[in-house]
């Protein structure tokens, strides 16, 4: 899809916009709309309802045509006359222009939101007065764009027309033999000959629809391109925000978060108060230091460091008081203080006795 992104637009800017940069211009009201895509979309659910009524307006349309050519225009006007008619016409041009109406209304909606997809900003609905002045608008009148725009619409004029008069040329020979057939059969012809029509129409401007997409996706992509400088500016004042700095603490709180849990399996005991708070300790009498904090944590990461030492059989011993007294003095990968070092001391004593492979495997490596 690179063809759709431009090398360079105004100015000399070389840069692909920014998602902010996208934010911004949407919030202005400026996004990728085809006109023509719309076209497509609204011609082909027009066509579809109108195929799908066709059996039932014929059968209305030819019972109107038959009570006006039963009508003796010469004679004398009843207002129940004139006031059947008219209820009849208004209810065949209801039948008619109703569903296909809604359709086309519908697809007009749905072309448009699939392209700029659903947003409302009040700012698009802001009175810009430059838009008002009729120096602006004449320089928009005239301009390339707009002449681009004329001809374009000149050429389409011309295609519809062939289209139009080669669908009908194949059928010029028909055209004498309809006054043999019933006002039914005759409308069927006309309705037949009209969605044939439509359909190589509808074809047309499909492949059209496709080349104006594209050329109004390139042309929104090049109007807001961006220097280099506009790139690292908008960096630099992105980082330095309130929200990117929050942004960035909770990144890095959450990175610390998965270290510590990672560093849970490698302690040697867990202690809790029991709920609130876990310590993980680490002890490795081969190191030769002392006992060293793994992890800790209140809630739910307490919740979590308690069941990560249950999964890898390592054990969770209740110290109310240690646990209180430890967790504001300890930090994360620093060593127990040494004024912890006796209940620690106890700690592990205790479950050497009760016979922990882990204590028995550390202490044995002395």
């Amino acid at each position: 899809m690179a063809f759709l992104y431009p090398e360079e637009g105004a100015d000399g800017k070389t840069e692909r916009a920014t998602e902010k940069k996208r934010k911004d211009v949407r919030k202005e009201g400026k996004v990728v709309l085809s006109n023509e895509v719309v076209t497509v979309v609204v011609i082909a659910c027009a066509l579809a309802v109108f195929l799908i009524t066709l059996p039932m307006l014929r059968h209305c349309l030819s019972g109107f045509i038959l009570n006006w050519t039963q009508v003796d225009v010469t004679g004398k006007w009843s207002i129940d006359l004139v006031q059947g008619l008219f209820i009849q016409g208004t209810l065949l041009c209801a039948l008619g222009i109703l569903p296909v109406g809604t359709a086309a209304m519908l697809g007009s909606i749905v072309a448009s939101v699939a392209q700029t997809k659903p947003f409302f900003q009040m700012e698009a609905l802001k009175l810009n007065f430059k838009a008002l002045s009729p120096s602006a608008g004449a320089k928009e009148l005239f301009s390339k764009d707009s002449l681009i725009k004329l001809v374009l619409s000149m050429l389409k004029v011309l295609v519809i027309s062939l289209v139009v008069w080669g669908a009908v040329r194949r059928h010029l020979g028909e055209l004498a033999f309809l006054h043999r057939l019933s006002i039914p059969e005759a409308l069927q012809w006309f309705m037949i000959l009209f969605s044939r029509i439509v359909r190589r129409v509808l074809v047309l401007f499909a492949f059209v629809a496709v080349l104006d997409w594209i050329k109004e996706k390139r042309k929104f992509e090049k109007s807001i391109m961006m220097t280099r400088q506009e790139v690292r500016e908008e960096h630099k004042n992105q980082e330095s925000s309130p929200l990117m700095k929050q942004h960035q603490r909770r990144k890095m709180r959450e990175w610390s978060t998965a270290r510590m849990m990672a560093s849970v399996p490698d302690a040697t005991v867990v202690i809790t108060n029991p709920t609130f708070l876990a310590i993980a300790i680490r002890y490795d009498a081969s190191a030769g230091g002392g006992p060293v904090v793994v992890a800790k944590g209140k809630r739910l990461s307490a919740k979590r460091i308690r069941r990560l030492a249950e999964e890898n059989g390592i054990a969770v011993i209740e110290r109310k008081p240690l646990a209180r007294a430890m967790y504001n003095k300890v930090e994360v990968g620093k060593p127990v203080p040494a004024a912890y070092y006796q209940a620690i001391a106890e700690l592990l004593a205790y479950l050497y006795r009760m016979g922990d492979a882990r204590i028995r495997k550390q202490l044995a490596r002395r």
